[in-house]
């Protein structure tokens, strides 16, 4: 395992020695400039060139503070999970096919920040077209290996991590709990467009859906002992074409796990086909079944009765309650489907 660097100061880590501690050799000079790139969470990006002879080595710096960042405070992330997942080691226990980039934390105060090697050349592009179907398979084979290494992890519940708790997975863009973030003037455009979006789903979900919905954001207790009986695994809780990142040597490039947690590893599923889901080059039941056969290749099988209880609870929790928001102010929307699970769900 390879041993975590954990600087005392974002100027320590970013000097030309902090540099050479990291590249194991001089560095000349150090450039460091605002990056431009839009962070939805509302962190500071930075980009850092670090130069050694005609070469040079880039990087780029996330600096967290739960004062500017809502899913931080929406999650009650205390530990800077992001950060916390490289100190405690995590990050270093991926399986092979994945790539964190952080390779390196800094504190300032009671602030944490990350330096990542640059991998935006290899990121998903931002866009409206398809993503290659070989390039999503990759995506979700690799999502399997994560779920497959740490399932049953039982150290993920290391209270060090600070990991999401379920509550807060399921509540984060609720719309009770956007209205209190608008309300109290913390307002982001995420939030005023979930705001929207909840608003527009009254007219335009079935009145079922809405019933159930309504009922288990209105009290979730009853899916949180549904997910608690599930097998449990570290969850990346983010996983979408703009945080992931196909590498040449064949690996997944995954960046912002500050939605991580540990729950039923289809809650990813869940979350991963709701954001993704006008860009996927296949049906969703081909994706489902596609990450199905890569987990049972990896040891973890199951029934179909077993499956199909999972999928419902976690489709509705990964999904549904977290997206269905989008649902409502998106060209072809894909709501009826999303409303077949959640009536299913509603049923369980």
């Amino acid at each position: 395992m390879n041993r975590a660097r954990v600087f005392e100061s974002v100027d320590r880590m970013l000097s030309p020695n902090g540099l050479a501690e990291l590249m194991g050799g001089a560095v000349e000079s150090v450039e460091r400039t605002p990056l431009g790139a839009a962070h939805y969470s509302g962190n500071m990006l930075e980009r850092v060139r670090a130069r050694r002879g005609d070469s040079a080595s880039n990087f780029v710096l996330k600096r967290f503070s739960i004062e500017r960042d809502w899913v931080m405070r929406l999650t009650h992330d205390t530990q800077v999970r992001e950060a916390a997942l490289y100190r405690c080691g995590v990050y270093a226990r991926m399986p092979d096919e994945v790539m964190v980039p952080v390779v390196a934390v800094a504190q300032d105060g009671s602030e944490w920040a990350t330096l990542m090697a640059d991998v935006a050349e290899s990121l998903v592009p931002s866009g409206s077209e398809l993503v290659a179907l070989e390039t999503v398979r990759r995506f979700l084979d690799h999502l399997a290996a994560i779920h497959a290494r740490f399932m049953a992890d039982d150290s993920l519940r290391d209270p060090a991590l600070g990991l999401s708790s379920l509550v807060d997975f399921i509540a984060i863009l609720s719309p009770d709990t956007v209205r209190r973030e608008v309300a109290e003037g913390r307002t982001h455009p995420v939030l005023e467009w979930a705001a929207r979006g909840w608003a527009a789903l009254e007219t335009e979900a079935a009145p079922d859906v809405l019933r159930v919905i309504n009922r288990m954001q209105a009290d979730p207790s009853p899916l949180l002992d549904r997910l608690a009986v599930l097998p449990h695994t570290l969850l990346h809780g983010d996983y979408k074409f703009a945080n992931l990142g196909a590498l040449p040597d064949g690996r997944t490039a995954i960046l912002d796990w500050q939605d991580a947690a540990y729950g039923p590893p289809l809650l990813d599923i869940g979350y991963f086909l709701a954001v993704n889901s006008a860009r996927l080059p296949l049906s969703k039941e081909a994706a489902i079944q596609h990450y199905r056969d890569s987990l049972a290749a990896r040891g973890h099988a199951f029934s179909d009765d077993e499956w199909m209880q999972m999928l419902d609870v976690c489709l509705m929790a990964g999904g549904a309650l977290r997206l269905l928001w989008q649902k409502s102010l998106a060209a072809g929307s894909d709501l009826e489907w999303w409303g077949e699970h959640v009536l299913r769900a509603g049923d369980g």
